[in-house]
């Protein structure tokens, strides 16, 4: 189960109750890496993990933060 709610200052979180890719990034923290920079190319915006399951989170946490039409934070 995931979830998307607003924050402060225009960013958004997406958390992930259930992670999706935990039996693979019990082996191979990459796998994390490589789901934030999906998140990252799809929504076209800054993408920040700051909770994961693997390292013992309840959660896997991702602040969002959207690009301006120049292409930066």
């Amino acid at each position: 189960m995931a979830e998307a709610r607003a924050g402060p200052h225009g960013r958004f979180e997406l958390l992930e109750y259930n992670c999706p890719i935990l039996a693979v990034a019990e082996t191979y923290w990459e796998a994390c890496e490589v789901e934030q920079e999906l998140f990252t190319k799809v929504l076209q915006a800054n993408v920040e993990t700051t909770h994961r399951v693997v390292a013992g989170s309840h959660v896997c946490r991702f602040v969002i933060t959207p690009r301006d039409r120049r292409g930066s934070a």
